[in-house]
């Protein structure tokens, strides 16, 4: 990363997006500036040239959108996620689509946008649901759970709310840990 950083070399390319997004996402666990981990996430979001090339798929991208989104720039975020729910929904892709979805729910749920949020959250389930496993629906069982479980905490503090928000860190513990057991998968 230290050579990525310090090269020289026009990023305008798509492989020069790549490294920006790992530059962005690496600028932001390293503790940097939010200005800088945001304008290097921009630059690799560009014109959405790499979700038109490398697909709503593309896992870098999503670091890069993540990025921006612990940087407080949820607008942005939940913009450049629905413009990556369209294109995987065109393309037919259940597994770019729940990505999409589930943290598009996350950045709603910031935003304070719970109703958003929870249909998020359901449309990732709802796209992953033929499958046992996987990355964008265990997410998305944990947004939907957060979400309901807050809006309910916040609505009236019901046990039913609290449950929910127990189940949710228990799933982003698992997912943070990058291992999910088959018999820990929400259903």
């Amino acid at each position: 990363m230290n050579r990525a950083r310090s090269a020289r070399k026009p990023r305008d390319s798509v492989a020069g997006r790549l490294v920006l997004c790992a530059l962005a996402y690496e600028e932001l666990v390293g503790g940097g500036a939010a200005c800088d981990v945001v304008s290097l996430a921009e630059e690799a979001l560009a014109n959405d040239e790499l979700l038109h090339s490398e697909g709503p798929g593309c896992a870098p991208m999503y670091r890069a959108i993540v990025a921006v989104s612990v940087c407080d720039e949820l607008e942005r975020t939940a913009s450049a996620l629905t413009r990556a729910m369209a294109r995987a929904r065109r393309l037919g892709s259940p597994t770019a689509f729940a990505w999409a979805s589930a943290w598009r729910c996350a950045a709603n749920t910031r935003l304070g946008r719970l109703l958003d949020a929870e249909a998020d959250g359901n449309a990732a389930l709802g796209s992953g649901d033929q499958y046992l496993s996987g990355y964008g629906l265990i997410w998305g069982s944990g947004c939907q759970e957060l979400t309901v479980g807050s809006s309910l905490v916040g609505c009236g503090g019901s046990a039913e709310g609290a449950a929910g928000l127990a189940g949710a860190r228990r799933v982003v513990r698992l997912i943070f840990a990058g291992w999910v057991p088959q018999d820990q998968v929400s259903s």
